[in-house]
């Protein structure tokens, strides 16, 4: 009788195997307290290790995602159904540089004011800002999470069609991107959005066009976020949003969009949404530290 061969870990499961071997390793090894020479506790030392490695490994699939791929990190309400909990966010990497990466949401999360008064307002004084880093990053990621998105200096980028005041420079762990960041991370093709007066077969061509090409500033509304803001879900934008950025619109109280047709609103929209029907939505913004 022929003996039965040997089965082997399938080459791609190896690194996932050897993940899983090095957190059980450090989570049952012993650990002394270097302020005391005692031993700490057992829930805090294996608390402390598995946060450790699972830090490390959501850095290494960071490290490893292309320009203009994405990630998933924290969590977020996105297909308006609360009864199964909020779902992982998906970042779309920006920019890369030795240790750190820029990255800002795949789709509109939400839909919000950018501030709650009509009156002239900067990036820096607006409600949007102060949501973003306080409530947001607390509902969106974990103490471990976070301590992946450093403190950055965001400068006060003008509007350049319009002489207003941006404001001055902040410090910031989740931001808006300004017109020139956009611009420049995104190339908006003023020629792969679907026009009003096409027909329908034109229309479906130039709709999988937005499909296939990321580096456009058209970007879709989650179930949820279309729901605050009274976005629809079907029609020529195919569920697509305006999303605010950090620059002043054509006046102070005002504050500059990307479109629904993937192009830029330098116009803007009043801060307080005056008499609008929807509201532009959120795409955060963040770098991640990607060193120890």
């Amino acid at each position: 009788m022929m003996e039965g061969k040997r089965r082997r870990i399938p080459a791609f499961l190896l690194p996932a195997v050897l993940a899983l071997l090095a957190a059980a390793l450090l989570i049952l090894r012993p650990w002394r307290d270097r302020a005391g020479g005692g031993t700490a506790s057992w829930t805090e030392t294996a608390g402390d290790r598995l946060r450790a490695v699972h830090g490390a490994v959501k850095r290494r699939e960071i490290r490893m995602t292309q320009v203009g791929k994405a990630f998933t990190l924290g969590l977020y309400e996105q297909d308006n159904s609360k009864k199964n909990g909020p779902e992982p966010i998906r970042w779309i990497v920006l920019a890369r540089e030795e240790d750190r990466v820029l990255a800002i949401s795949k789709y509109v999360l939400d839909c919000r004011l950018y501030d709650g008064e009509y009156a002239p307002v900067t990036w820096e004084t607006c409600d949007l800002r102060a949501w973003l880093n306080g409530e947001f990053l607390d509902s969106a990621f974990d103490a471990e999470e976070q301590l992946l998105i450093p403190t950055t200096h965001v400068t006060a980028d003008p509007n350049p069609d319009f002489d207003v005041d941006p404001g001055e420079d902040t410090e910031d762990r989740i931001f808006l991107l300004s017109i020139p960041e956009a611009e420049a991370y995104f190339h908006p093709d003023p020629y792969v959005v679907p026009r009003v007066g096409i027909d329908a077969e034109e229309r479906q061509k130039q709709g999988a066009k937005f499909e296939a090409n990321p580096s456009t500033l058209y970007c879709k509304a989650t179930a949820y976020a279309a729901a605050q803001g009274n976005i629809p879900r079907g029609g020529v934008f195919k569920g697509a949003a305006h999303w605010w950025l950090r620059a002043p619109g054509m006046r102070a109280s005002s504050a500059a969009t990307a479109d629904a047709y993937g192009l830029f609103d330098t116009w803007g929209h009043t801060v307080n949404c005056d008499g609008g029907t929807q509201l532009p939505g959120i795409r955060p913004a963040m770098w991640i530290d990607l060193g120890n």
